[in-house]
């Protein structure tokens, strides 16, 4: 639809930061708790009709539809913070905190979606380049 016009949508690509470093020290099933729970925040802070999902490893993807880049910059800024002030539970004792890199890229009519999962990637890699729990775009 956007391609004739219609409503814009952009992408938010998230990676974990030093998720290696948690499946390394804690275990795997650790990592595997940080992961469902960094996904519940993501669920908690997008809309009904938005799209999350598990892209690779420690990476995730929203679509979301009718929302430009700077307002989708609004939104990844917002699960941003969540998942950096919320300590992640790892055992019936333990929280630790982790943060995440955010890139962002908004549909620019080119027809291929790989363009637009590339720009936010290349975003995400300019967020981790810049010291990482941030958002680029």
């Amino acid at each position: 639809m956007s391609m004739n016009g219609g409503p814009a949508y952009s992408l938010i690509m998230i990676d974990l930061d030093h998720f290696k470093r948690v499946n390394d020290v804690y275990g795997h099933q650790s990592g595997d708790a940080v992961l469902r729970q960094c996904c519940r925040i993501i669920k908690e802070n997008i809309r009904l009709t938005d799209y999350a999902f598990r892209y690779g490893g420690e990476e995730m993807l929203i679509i979301v539809p009718e929302m430009l880049k700077k307002e989708t910059a609004l939104l990844a800024e917002r699960i941003r913070k969540a998942i950096n002030d919320t300590p992640i539970s790892i055992s019936d004792s333990r929280k630790i905190n982790v943060t995440a890199s955010f890139g962002i890229a908004s549909f620019s009519g080119h027809p291929d979606y790989q363009n637009l999962i590339n720009e936010a990637d290349t975003n995400l890699y300019a967020a981790k380049q810049a010291g990482r729990n941030c958002v680029r775009y």
